[in-house]
């Protein structure tokens, strides 16, 4: 496979008219070919995508002869992939919030965890989401997605950024029981919020 050592990946998959993606950064594991199990026939219609320029390292039969010398090597990558299924179940449960409103801020305060920076105007979340991947991602249409983001932006809690999206408040209540490095040390400073 390849690690991805810098930059954003999108992954789209696209079956029975609809589309999902997944975003995948640095330290995530990834076989861009496709899979040969047995769901192998419903993983034809996909595609990648390039964010951001990134930089992928080949972990190929040299690599695992060398790192079967290093089992701590072999852990930390297993751990990466457990994160990354730990990341899809959490998309999986976002994509089930009833309020689209609700939805959207919870998927933007997950990806802030894994992407975001915190800076004195809030939490920016540095990637160049449109709409329509914003809408794939949280499962709903891209027009309901653009109304929502308008609302969460009248509020001031979700802006638009010229690097990305801008979180101006303090995570959603589905959030509280998370603990992320960005959900743990985000206290939105008040300039945010005027």
């Amino acid at each position: 496979g390849l690690l991805v050592l810098r930059g954003v990946l999108l992954y789209r998959l696209h079956l029975a008219g609809r589309e999902t993606v997944d975003l995948l950064g640095p330290g995530d594991l990834i076989r861009p070919w496709p899979p040969v199990d047995e769901y192998a026939e419903l993983f034809t219609a996909s595609r990648w995508e390039v964010l951001e320029p990134a930089r992928l390292a080949a972990l190929d039969l040299q690599f695992v002869r060398e790192a079967s010398r290093s089992p701590e090597l072999l852990v930390a990558l297993s751990e990466r992939t457990a994160s990354h299924a730990r990341s899809l179940e959490l998309r999986l449960a976002i994509s089930q919030i009833r309020q689209l409103r609700s939805r959207l801020q919870v998927m933007l305060w997950h990806l802030a965890d894994r992407f975001g920076r915190v800076d004195r105007y809030g939490v920016l979340v540095p990637l160049p989401l449109s709409r329509e991947v914003l809408a794939e991602l949280v499962g709903a249409r891209r027009e309901s997605v653009s109304r929502g983001l308008k609302e969460l932006a009248a509020d001031g809690t979700v802006l638009p950024d010229r690097h990305g999206w801008r979180l101006c408040d303090a995570p959603p209540a589905e959030l509280s029981k998370l603990q992320g490095k960005c959900l743990a040390r985000a206290e939105i400073p008040a300039s945010a919020k005027a």
